[in-house]
């Protein structure tokens, strides 16, 4: 398992609006999600509210984040159950953050890469050849409430049967009408376009944006909440299915990795 401190760079990057914090992913090749890097971006919104600044989300080389860590998560399903929810409250805390977060995707955002970045208040991507969206659906697996709610306010009406029941993966011009992005800048200019944004949405008057942000997610929030144990289990089940696990195998056999061995326990 990765130390935490692996998972973010140390480094800021130099801004011209120097009071946004840079969370840049840097967790292995794909930046796929997992508990250490859940507890270091949990570490970067605590330094952001506790010193007022508004974050900018970004990651490292040709990924964003290439969503849940396929072979690094938990085998068994009281922890993959603790890891969903540890998922889920880091991101209905990206969601509500009270301070403005801007993602910068500068590559591949998929699944719960995706969801990640579409919890973000502004999200711009560069110019590229990648691909965006959520594939949940295609693998067998139920979406947790907050991962659903987070998309369903992210992706307009028209595009959500398209985005969520089929799921196919877009490249960034279409992942713009779909939702999950607002605009596109040059690779060179990402992070300064998503800094200027940041610090833009940061010169507001803090609690007149607070109360707004919660005030538009609030119904998203309210569903998530609501759903969240009943959709768990379902998630859960799904995830350890039988045709869940060889979609799964199947993806990692693609990617030239293998999947690790069933549990005797479930």
């Amino acid at each position: 398992i990765p130390r935490p401190a692996a998972a973010l760079s140390r480094a800021e990057v130099a801004m011209s609006a120097p009071r946004a914090l840079v969370a840049r992913l840097e967790h292995g090749r794909a930046n796929a999600i997992d508990g250490a890097l859940l507890a270091v971006l949990g570490g970067r919104l605590d330094r952001a509210e506790a010193e007022a600044r508004p974050l900018v989300l970004t990651g490292s080389g040709r990924f964003f984040s290439a969503g849940l860590d396929l072979v690094g998560l938990p085998e068994s399903r009281e922890e993959m159950g603790e890891f969903v929810d540890a998922f889920e409250a880091l991101l209905l805390r990206l969601f509500a953050f009270p301070l403005p977060v801007v993602a910068a995707v500068n590559g591949h955002a998929v699944a719960g890469g995706a969801i990640l970045a579409a919890a973000a208040d502004v999200r711009i991507g560069a110019e590229g050849d990648y691909r965006v969206g959520v594939s949940e659906v295609s693998l067998g697996v139920v979406f947790p409430a907050a991962a659903f709610e987070i998309v369903r306010a992210a992706v307009p009406p028209q595009r959500r049967p398209e985005v969520l029941l089929r799921g196919r993966l877009t490249g960034p011009a279409e992942a713009v009408e779909n939702g999950f992005l607002h605009e596109l800048a040059p690779p060179e200019s990402l992070l300064g376009a998503a800094s200027e944004r940041a610090e833009e949405l940061g010169d507001r008057p803090r609690e007149a944006f607070a109360h707004t942000k919660r005030e538009l997610r609030s119904d998203a929030l309210r569903a998530a909440a609501a759903r969240r144990p009943e959709t768990r289990e379902l998630f859960l089940d799904s995830w350890f299915s039988e045709a869940a696990k060889k979609r799964r195998a199947a993806v990692l056999s693609a990617r030239g990795k293998s999947a690790p061995p069933s549990p005797s326990r479930p």
